[in-house]
């Protein structure tokens, strides 16, 4: 999450090469954050926790077996709902 948890970097492909398609743009940008993180290390910090916290909350398994729980209740309620309709 631009940011929250980090930075994102505008990042344009060569659909052929699959490398950026203005190297030279994507280099200054690049390394802008990095500059901009090094002269803030509170801001540094403060990236990592929450990236660490996203993590957990998305990521980890017992995040990722409610997402699938939810998923299975959608998929079973909507069934359920095309049968009542039928």
């Amino acid at each position: 999450m631009d940011g929250v948890t980090g930075y994102l970097v505008p990042f344009e492909q060569d659909p052929v090469t699959t490398f950026a398609s203005n190297p030279k743009k994507f280099s200054r940008d690049l390394a802008e954050k990095i500059s901009d993180l090094l002269a803030d290390p509170e801001k540094t910090k403060r990236f990592g926790e929450a990236g660490r916290r996203r993590v957990e909350e998305t990521f980890a398994w017992s995040a990722i077996a409610e997402q699938t729980i939810d998923l299975y209740r959608k998929l079973l309620r909507d069934r359920s709902e095309a049968n009542s309709r039928s």
